[in-house]
């Protein structure tokens, strides 16, 4: 059982650290990633000193890790109900700033026997913590938070459409899976002799909550445990590069422990010589991932990025929307795509070119330029994929999103302009699988269909310019005419 609880909590420390940095690195000034990159830190912390405790020799050590520990978990609940609260669209700021504050008070009592009060031992465990006073506040905390964030979760469940319901059970059954084992923890504290049996499941909640962090993304998921599973690989690869170093150099100076400066300079050396290999291990690594396992993602972003570069070059208007609804449907395999757009005097934007929608789309779908969906993308100039809007926006948008995904299988929107002017929206339709549009994926159909809209300026402006050069040849002209009319 100890060198369980060894494994599974040096694979959740390392989890933690991957996991938190990789969702983080993804977009660092999205709140939702900042709320993430905190709970991971809870959780780390809390799993790095569970991992010290299992080695420690001495009560006075277990019984400073044990404190510590405690005092860590102390905000991995209130750091998950924030996050989940921000994800649901749920406000709740009175209920979450209290819960902060006693998160707070509580771990004031990290290091003192309020919280925990001794170590002893119980069934194999050499020195296992007893909770003091504090203790008891710390559960009922601990375990408030935990059922606000499943009740937000299972709430969100039940007003979600087919495909995002999928990816909120998935999300559920983690995070429970994951409670319930971390739950076994905390039995021997209250002297039921159950040993923590079930600690290697909070590595699968932290995963489930990582599928929630990126919005039920299933693609960027996907790629996101392909690259945490190298990434972990990689750092126990490059781990025991600082222990080598500093074994060659005790080896090298024949002393039994290094002189402070010889340490100084070993560890230095460490340093660089880690940063280095993990820095040029990591490019190696991710050329790899795009050469094998990534390899279909990668190729399909890069005909995205391709055909936003020709979009420039296409001088006919028909020929440029067939060419970016037949690459579109083809690369992210969607059920439907079309695009519809205005005239330059009409406010009513109907489809141009469509392809995959049931018969008749053309001539019954139609977006008024005060039509909810319109004024969300014009102002926002992002993507809207239907299914987030009907959860997290205003009562007249939610319905909307809700209409046009149950009549017309409209998936998402994504808006075409240039500079201040809105001129339609590319229409997609479900991808097959019930496969969602990663962050990437909708960057490069953003990126394109603002080439569309800079490609309709363009030619608009050309059409301007050719008429202002026909009123002055006709003034010309006209002029001409008056002057031979006076003086024939």
């Amino acid at each position: 059982m100890i060198l369980y609880c060894i494994i599974t909590a040096f694979l959740n420390v390392l989890g933690g650290v991957v996991l938190g940095l990789s969702v983080f690195v993804r977009n660092p000034g999205e709140r939702q990633n900042q709320l993430f990159s905190w709970f991971t830190v809870s959780f780390t912390l809390w799993s790095f000193f569970y991992l010290l405790w299992q080695f420690a020799q001495t009560p006075e050590e277990a019984l400073l890790y044990t404190r510590l520990l405690l005092g860590s978990s102390t905000f991995i609940p209130i750091t998950y109900y924030h996050f989940v609260s921000r994800l649901t669209g749920q406000a709740n700021r009175v209920e979450i700033r209290i819960g902060y504050l006693v998160a707070v008070v509580i771990a004031a009592f990290t290091l003192t026997p309020y919280l925990v009060a001794k170590v002893e031992p119980e069934l194999m465990f050499a020195f296992w913590p007893k909770g003091g006073p504090v203790f008891i506040p710390y559960i009922l905390h601990f375990a408030y938070f935990t059922v606000r964030a499943w009740t937000a979760l299972f709430s969100a469940f039940r007003q979600s459409s087919h495909g995002r319901r999928n990816q909120l059970g998935y999300v559920i059954f983690c995070t429970v899976a994951g409670w319930i084992g971390g739950l076994t923890n905390f039995l021997l504290w209250f002297d039921i002799p159950i040993p923590p049996i079930g600690n290697g499941l909070a590595l699968i909640y932290i995963v489930g909550v990582g599928y929630a962090m990126i919005r039920f993304r299933l693609v960027e998921i996907n790629l996101l445990v392909v690259r945490m599973i190298s990434y972990a690989l990689l750092i126990l690869v490059v781990t025991p590069i600082i222990p080598l170093i500093f074994k060659t150099a005790i080896w090298l100076t024949g002393e039994t422990a290094l002189p402070e400066a010889t340490f100084y300079v070993a560890s230095t050396f460490s340093a660089g010589f880690i940063f280095v290999a993990g820095y040029l291990l990591k490019k190696r690594v991710d050329r790899l991932l795009e050469g094998t396992l990534l390899r279909e993602e990668y190729r399909g972003r890069n005909h995205l990025r391709h055909l936003a570069q020709r979009i420039a070059s296409i001088s006919d208007e028909s020929e440029m929307f067939r060419e970016v609804i037949d690459s579109v449907q083809t690369t992210l395999n969607t059920s439907g795509a079309a695009v519809a757009v205005r005239g330059e005097l009409e406010t009513e934007m109907a489809p141009v070119v469509s392809l995959g929608f049931s018969e008749g789309f053309d001539e019954r779908f139609r977006l008024e330029e005060d039509d909810p969906l319109v004024r969300l993308v014009q102002r926002s100039r992002k993507a809207a994929l239907l299914e987030e809007v009907e959860m997290e926006s205003d009562e007249a948008s939610s319905e909307r999103a809700r209409t046009l995904w149950k009549q017309e299988r409209i998936f998402a929107l994504i808006p075409i302009h240039a500079d201040t002017v809105f001129y339609g929206v590319l229409i997609l339709g479900p991808r097959a699988g019930h496969r969602l549009f990663s962050g990437n994926d909708l960057s490069l159909l953003e990126s394109i269909c603002l080439q569309i809209g800079l490609n309709l300026r363009s030619r608009q402006l050309e059409r301007r310019a050719s008429q202002a050069e026909k009123l002055i040849s006709l003034g010309t002209l006209a002029a001409g005419l008056a002057h031979e009319l006076r003086n024939p």
